[in-house]
């Protein structure tokens, strides 16, 4: 199993893209499902920054996302481009505070 950490974007544009474990993509990836789908494989808790369904302009909100039949993710963030009983886990931005103490 592959694993790409440090990728922006990942793009589905047709078949399927399979998420094995949790770390096979990158908190700070972005994940364009233009076509076909994401397979996120049993106890997968995969994060991501952003979900774009149906192309660029469909952002999804932040939260967790699942296949149809998931019922662990909220009713409106299930999706028939996800499938299997795994997670996703849509992040969002990253802006916060840094604090220093000396």
């Amino acid at each position: 199993t592959a694993s790409w950490l440090n990728a922006t974007n990942v793009t589905v544009s047709g078949g399927t893209l399979v998420v094995p474990h949790s770390k096979t993509l990158g908190r700070y990836t972005d994940v364009f499902l233009k076509a076909g789908s994401m397979q996120l494989d049993a106890g997968v808790e995969q994060k991501v920054r952003f979900l774009y369904l149906d192309g660029a302009e469909k952002r999804a909100r932040v939260g967790r996302y699942g296949a149809l039949d998931n019922m662990s993710v909220p009713a409106g963030n299930r999706t028939a481009r996800i499938t299997g009983p795994g997670v996703l886990n849509v992040l969002g931005e990253f802006a916060g505070s840094v604090l220093m103490f000396r």
